[in-house]
C-alpha cells in the first residue's frame, strides 16, 4: 500500500512539474515570439534580422542619405570582399529592401561568419546610423 502511495505522490509530482515547465514555455513564447526563429537564423543560418514594424521603418530616400553621407562606413565594409568587387555584385553587399508602400531597410549580405563579425564590427549599432539592418550569409 505504501508503494502505490508513494508512486501516487510521484507521479502527481511528475506531472506538477510538466505544467511548470509547459506554463513556462509558453509565457517565454508570449513574450519573445522570435525566439526560435531568432535562434535558428543566428546559430544555424548565421543571419541577423531586426523585427521592426514595415510602419516603422524609414523611407527608400531616407535610407539612401544615410548611405551617402556615411560612404567611408560602406567602403570599410566592401573591402572585406576577398575578390574586390563592388558592393552590389560581390561576396559581401548591401540592398535597400522595400517592405511596405514608403518603407524600407537595408540587408547585408556575406558568405562567411567571419565576415558578417567584421561587418558588425565596422557598423558598430544595432542600426545603419539609425537605418534598422538585417544581415544574410549566403
Amino acid at each position: 500500500m505504501e508503494g502505490k502511495r508513494l508512486l501516487g505522490l510521484a507521479l502527481s509530482g511528475l506531472l506538477l512539474g510538466l505544467v511548470v515547465v509547459a506554463g513556462g514555455i509558453a509565457a517565454f513564447t508570449a513574450t519573445h515570439p522570435y525566439w526560435f526563429a531568432d535562434w535558428w537564423a543566428d546559430t544555424v543560418l548565421d543571419n541577423h534580422y531586426h523585427h521592426v514594424p514595415c510602419d516603422q521603418l524609414p523611407s527608400e530616400a531616407e535610407i539612401r542619405r544615410v548611405m551617402q553621407a556615411h560612404q567611408d562606413v560602406l567602403q570599410q565594409i566592401e573591402a572585406l570582399d576577398p575578390y574586390g568587387m563592388e558592393l552590389e555584385s560581390g561576396a559581401i553587399g548591401v540592398d535597400i529592401v522595400p517592405c511596405a508602400p514608403g518603407h524600407a531597410s537595408l540587408t547585408f549580405w556575406y558568405l562567411s561568419h567571419r565576415q558578417r563579425v567584421a561587418i558588425e564590427r565596422i557598423i558598430g549599432s544595432d542600426t545603419f546610423f539609425g537605418v534598422p539592418y538585417n544581415l544574410e550569409n549566403r
